[in-house]
């Protein structure tokens, strides 16, 4: 502003405003991690003309800053010398107008190394994991989640719950990071009033939880595996019963599940159960807790086709052996399995649940044999 009152006694009163950085003091001095991406903005108190802002010397490897009319920010993804040294700079900003300086900026940028694990992580495109019930009695998935890095670093999500036959689809969020957890962490915004939050230690296990407008539950997820070779293929999966008090003669199932993984570890599945009712679904082999074993998690609702076939959800982990661990003297080796009676099919009825519990087994298929000798 430029403002002249005359006072009361006749003197003569100016009053003059100028353009400011106006960034809270609290936020000058920050704390960043190479390899996380982060964005400071700078508010400008438009109390006058400005026309640029300036940074006077250079910035840290990585950090940019952005000025339109609009907006003002330092962004980027730090990095660190060669020798991984931290790097502690003094950075100046200059408000300018008409490349007359009328305010500046000192802001202190800290940046440390990460955890070699978890800058490794950082770089992996592809997560996959489950939903747990939160009740003890209840072993089976009540989801799936799967996580997909964009060519900008951003990572969308896909949760599909018990709670809504529909998929939920997060928008795009970036990694920040816990120092005092020392974890990375997936903060995405709310979607239709569901939530999802997701943190990942340096041991390559993920945790979080998600919430939907009908129920809250814990969730696991780890890498897409390394190793996609060892367990690419195509094979048959039986759902059968978890008990063996039936005649193997019979080569009885509830259903049955085909299951193809590509040479990226990229695990698609289609099948049917004994009602009629159909389904498909795409997900991606894991490894847990450095097992050699890959996991696959399947998790689809069943929609009623026709009388006398049920709605609910099938859901379930299978365990695949890797190839180097597999019998090679039998010619159809059961190498995928259910063992830790994670799977389970549920019914629903109106309000009505059933739960049966499956014990899925199959193998690598087998074209020298029909596919209902192999399926049951």
């Amino acid at each position: 502003w430029n403002i002249s009152q005359e006072s009361l006694d006749g003197a003569l009163v100016k009053i003059y405003s100028k353009a400011v950085f106006a960034l809270d003091p609290d936020l000058r001095a920050l704390q960043l991690y190479a390899g996380i991406p982060f964005k400071l903005v700078i508010p400008i108190c438009k109390g006058g003309p400005y026309t640029a802002v300036a940074a006077a010397g250079n910035l840290p490897d990585g950090v940019i800053m952005v000025f339109s009319p609009d907006e003002c920010y330092l962004a980027g993804t730090p990095a660190l010398p060669g020798d991984g040294q931290p790097v502690n700079a003094e950075v100046t900003l200059l408000l300018l107008n008409g490349g007359q300086e009328i305010d500046r900026l000192t802001l202190q940028l800290s940046i440390q190394a990460l955890n070699e694990a978890l800058v490794d992580f950082i770089d992996k495109g592809v997560f996959a994991g489950f939903l747990h019930s939160g009740n003890q009695d209840i072993t089976n998935p009540v989801g799936s989640l799967n996580l997909n890095k964009a060519a900008d670093g951003t990572f969308t999500a896909t949760v599909i719950s018990k709670d809504a036959t529909e998929p939920v689809l997060f928008e795009p969020t970036r990694w920040s990071y816990d120092p005092q957890a020392e974890e990375l962490l997936l903060e995405f915004p709310e979607k239709d009033g569901n939530y999802l939050s997701l943190r990942l230690s340096a041991d390559g296990e993920g945790t979080g939880s998600f919430r939907s407008p009908i129920g809250e539950y814990a969730l696991s997820f780890y890498p897409a595996t390394a190793t996609p070779l060892e367990y690419d293929g195509y094979y048959t999966v039986a759902l059968r019963f978890p008990n063996f008090d039936y005649d193997p003669a019979d080569n009885f199932a509830m259903g049955w599940l085909l299951l193809t993984i590509d040479a990226d570890g990229k695990a698609t599945y289609s099948g049917e159960m004994q009602d009629g009712t159909t389904f498909t679904g795409v997900t991606w082999v894991y490894n847990q807790e450095n097992d050699s074993w890959g996991t696959v998690t399947f998790f689809v609702h069943l929609e009623k086709e026709e009388a006398g076939s049920y709605s609910g959800y099938l859901g379930g982990l299978l365990a695949v052996a890797p190839k180097s661990q597999r019998n090679p003297e039998k010619s159809n080796d059961a190498c995928i399995s259910d063992c830790g009676g994670t799977s389970a099919w549920i019914k629903t009825n109106g309000e009505n649940e059933e739960r049966q519990e499956l014990f899925p087994c199959g193998t690598v298929y087998d074209s020298t044999k029909t596919l209902q000798a192999q399926i049951g």
